[in-house]
């Protein structure tokens, strides 16, 4: 395909619209054209601009106009390849400023502008959006639409109207070759929200890569979340070795720290250790604050250390185990649960 100068046609353009729109007395029949314009989320100032012209034929020279002659928002010329009959597709990427209200032209050497559809009718047609087939224990459930801005700038999507049936959960999660950040199931909505690490597809050429994709979920029982402490300690003159915000090593001495041990089981959002410092934290309503554990083992073992190397005051912490479900926190509640946690002040 020749691709001819677009600083040329910039510059020759008036004239070759006077002309063409004086003429036709070689004018064959006008091409038509249907134009998509893709909106980005992710890249909110611009539109991807694609237009399809039929009604051409190999070595056609034709010329595209996006916006009027005198200020023009894209504009260039083509040779039609030999091998292409019938329809030929151009695209551009402006701003949206630029787009509102503009058309696209497109005129053939031997025939006069013709107006497409305004550039900013952004929604696409059916067979342009993506579709995501969801697959349950290898079953099909549904196939969901999504707009290619949608597709491609969102990374959380969330799906209606699914039920993993009595006491069932999601065990694994997998979407083609792409990566998963998250699933989570809700029950009581009949929903999965589901976190993609990249998207759905990407944009390449004006265009989705791809314009559908499978998530594939497999389920099993859901066992109802139960917390319990295992074990607590603590120390006045503990040294330990942690990670700042930027990832280097810090060393802590002679801090005040206490640890608490759980064990965790069924199916909840987070497990960690409750701590209040008036009184038990399953009695004082909200007034606790929740440390999440980072990892919990296969064996639902966890355990959270709270390190303290600034107070010097006498204080004493009441600790409980808690879990997380999208209903609320829950705490242990049995005596054995709950960890009280003395310091004298220290005297310099």
């Amino acid at each position: 395909m020749r691709k001819k100068s677009l600083l040329t046609k910039v510059v020759a353009l008036g004239a070759t619209a006077m002309l063409l729109a004086s003429t036709t007395a070689f004018a064959a029949t006008a091409p038509t054209v249907s134009t998509k314009t893709i909106y980005l989320k992710g890249d909110p100032n611009y539109v991807y601009v694609t237009t399809t012209v039929s009604g051409v034929s190999a070595n056609d020279e034709v010329t595209y106009l996006a916006g009027d002659s005198t200020n023009p928002i894209y504009i260039n010329q083509y040779t039609i390849p030999a091998d292409t009959v019938g329809t030929y597709s151009f695209s551009y990427k402006t701003t949206k400023a630029n787009v509102a209200g503009s058309a696209v032209k497109v005129a053939k050497a031997d025939s006069t502008f013709t107006d497409t559809a305004k550039a900013e009718d952004g929604k696409l047609p059916a067979t342009d959006k993506f579709t995501l087939t969801l697959k349950i224990d290898d079953v099909e459930k549904g196939a969901f639409t999504y707009e290619a801005y949608e597709a491609v700038s969102n990374g959380i999507f969330t799906l209606n109207n699914i039920d993993l049936g009595t006491n069932k959960t999601i065990n694994g999660a997998t979407y083609d070759n792409g990566e998963l950040a998250s699933t989570y199931y809700n029950a009581d909505n009949k929903t999965i929200t589901v976190a993609f690490k990249n998207g759905l597809t990407t944009v390449t050429n004006n265009a989705m890569e791809k314009t559908s994709g499978t998530l594939s979920i497999t389920t099993g029982d859901s066992v109802s979340p139960t917390v319990t402490r295992t074990a607590a300690l603590k120390s006045n003159k503990a040294t330990l070795t942690i990670k700042d915000k930027d990832d280097n090593d810090v060393k802590i001495e002679n801090a005040r720290m206490y640890v608490v041990y759980g064990s965790a089981t069924g199916n909840a959002t987070e497990y960690g250790i409750a701590v209040c410092e008036s009184g038990d934290p399953a009695t004082l309503g909200n007034d606790y604050v929740c440390y999440p554990a980072t990892s919990v083992d296969q064996a639902g073992n966890f355990g959270v250390a709270i390190v303290d190397n600034e107070t010097k005051d006498a204080f004493t912490a009441y600790v409980r185990p808690y879990y997380k479900t999208n209903n609320g926190t829950y705490m242990s509640n049995e005596d054995t649960a709950l960890t009280v946690v003395t310091f004298e002040a220290v005297t310099e």
